[in-house]
């Protein structure tokens, strides 16, 4: 691959815009995990629970497939599989750090969510 059409000074051509369109991608795919998906440190610290454990895949799945979908709809916008594979990425890197949070999760046991005065912390807020 020649890379000098995209390191050059002047305006970005059409390989310059599939990889920014790419990131731009990658960037959304990690949004819609977001808004399907408590974070993989809240999964961990309370998806012990098989019932939220399996919630908790469930809406990684829906991430997934949302995801792929924003990445073939990117392949045919831009006549490059640049998207996909970005999109790919993001799929393959969240569903290793959920199912990853979720065998701590396991290994943990179930956790019960617990005010911050009577987990001994206080006001909770450090101040």
């Amino acid at each position: 691959m020649n890379f000098s059409d995209l390191t050059s000074s002047s305006s970005i051509n059409a390989k310059g815009s599939a990889i920014g369109f790419s990131i731009t991608l990658a960037g959304l795919a990690f949004e819609v995990f977001s808004a399907h998906c408590s974070s993989p440190w809240t999964s961990e610290t309370f998806g012990g629970d098989p019932e939220k454990a399996r919630s908790t895949m469930k809406y990684v799945w829906r991430s997934i497939v949302v995801t792929e979908v924003l990445g073939v709809g990117g392949v045919l916008l831009a006549h490059n599989v640049a998207p996909l594979i970005a999109t790919t990425l993001v799929s393959l890197y969240m569903f290793w750090t959920y199912t990853r949070a979720m065998k701590t999760a396991v290994s943990n046991g179930p956790q019960q969510w617990q005010a911050p005065q009577t987990a001994g912390v206080g006001s909770g807020y450090g101040w």
